[in-house]
């Protein structure tokens, strides 16, 4: 056990569990959030805490986050002073299944800002799956809404059904042993695992077998991409939105629009919605992450590709990127961050610019916000964090965590 120094300020990762505030934390999942919550409790920084909820999410609700699709993060960190774009989407050419992508984000977002031990995030996650976890109500409704689509006599099928035949309900347990064998495998052997030759293969054959095109060196290329985020000036902060292909998507315009303009415009989105799970988190330290996962659908391509514990996913790219929004406003001069959002589904872009402006222009309440959403923004499930003097130990007293509505996950204040 490392110890600090009588007096000393502590850092993050450091094994001395946190006295005061920790940080705040939100997720479309629940037990993804209590997770969250005990890696700040436990002085993890916000990446710590995000790639533990990501695999998190892999576990108790793989409609959306399982490793077989992927994702985009954006992270500030307050002592480099600097905000990151992290793209692991699932992505392929037309009629091909995209390799699984979710793994090497993450592991790129925890060797960038990660400061506890990685073996030491995938333990309780490894435990979740191997064990079982009670079906959440979040988890229940993407089950029942997908169905009729997923064959009961599939190996998806027979593992989200209770030995009478019936679907999981809410507090069924839901145990999955071949993504025990993933998360050990790469807790003990690092990302590395996800890329090299016996899982790459393994995947290749499962997929052939389901008649789908996905080969064994479309495995071992996937490369999460680590840019400089998009900007945006708000007063004397900087709002860090994703890159990479969202580049190309008009995300960076509308969120100008929304800051100039009061509010987002409910006629502008002509995206294309598709399922996802989101967090945020921010650590007392002034960093923050905001997080979208996705499977392309509910449950990607509805194929459990055998003793993998990867469902294969569906491609997200073009318009579908529309519904996967993340953000986070940091301050350089007196490094802290302010506000995380990540919005996902429906009019996600429309969903952000209308919080951020009401927060950061009207001076509203994250509740009053979510409540007041326009249009398609109202189909979105959207976490956000608020500490208007900053994420801190000195500005905690001012900071809200929030969900919308209609979402089932859960949020903290860490103390």
């Amino acid at each position: 056990m490392t110890l600090s120094a009588c007096g000393s300020v502590q850092q993050p990762g450091e094994s001395e569990a946190v006295e005061g505030f920790a940080g705040l934390v939100a997720a479309d999942e629940p037990q993804a959030a209590v997770v969250g919550r005990n890696v700040l409790a436990e002085n993890g920084s916000a990446a710590d805490a995000a790639v533990a909820m990501g695999f998190t999410m892999g576990v108790t609700m793989p409609s959306r986050a399982n490793p077989g699709g992927g994702g985009v993060c954006v992270s500030y960190l307050a002592s480099q002073r600097e905000g990151v774009s992290i793209t692991f989407l699932p992505q392929s050419a037309e009629g091909r299944t995209p390799a699984p992508a979710m793994d090497r984000g993450l592991a790129l977002l925890h060797a960038l800002h990660g400061a506890r031990n990685w073996e030491e995030l995938l333990v309780p996650v490894e435990n979740l799956a191997r064990r079982g976890v009670p079906v959440s109500r979040a988890f229940a409704r993407d089950l029942n809404e997908a169905a009729d689509e997923i064959p009961e006599d599939s190996r998806l099928g027979q593992m989200l059904r209770r030995q009478d035949g019936a679907l999981l309900r809410e507090g069924d347990k839901l145990v999955q042993p071949g993504l025990a064998g993933l998360l050990g495998n790469l807790r003990r052997q690092g990302v590395g695992y996800s890329a090299g030759s016996t899982l790459a293969r393994l995947i290749e054959d499962a997929a052939n077998r389901a008649q789908l095109d996905l080969t064994a060196e479309d495995v071992r290329s996937v490369r999460p991409q680590r840019q400089e985020p998009q900007e945006i000036e708000v007063d004397n902060d900087k709002l860090f939105l994703p890159a990479g292909p969202f580049n190309e998507r008009p995300l960076r315009q509308r969120m100008v629009r929304a800051l100039a303009g009061g509010g987002a415009d409910a006629t502008a989105y002509r995206g294309q919605s598709v399922p996802s799970a989101g967090l945020v988190v921010a650590d007392r330290f002034g960093s923050a992450v905001a997080c979208e996962f996705s499977m392309g659908g509910l449950f990607g391509e509805q194929v459990l590709l055998e003793d993998s514990g990867i469902i294969a996913s569906k491609s997200v790219q073009g318009p579908a990127l529309d519904s996967l929004t993340t953000a986070v406003v940091g301050n350089e001069n007196i490094p802290r961050s302010r506000l995380a959002i990540a919005a996902g589904g429906g009019d996600s872009a429309g969903a952000a610019g209308h919080v951020m402006s009401a927060v950061l222009d009207r001076g509203e309440g994250l509740d009053a916000a979510l409540s007041g959403l326009p249009g398609e923004a109202r189909r979105s499930l959207i976490n956000a964090i608020h500490c208007p003097t900053g994420a801190t130990g000195s500005g905690s007293g001012s900071c809200s965590v929030a969900r919308d509505g209609h979402s089932d996950g859960l949020s903290f204040l860490v103390r």
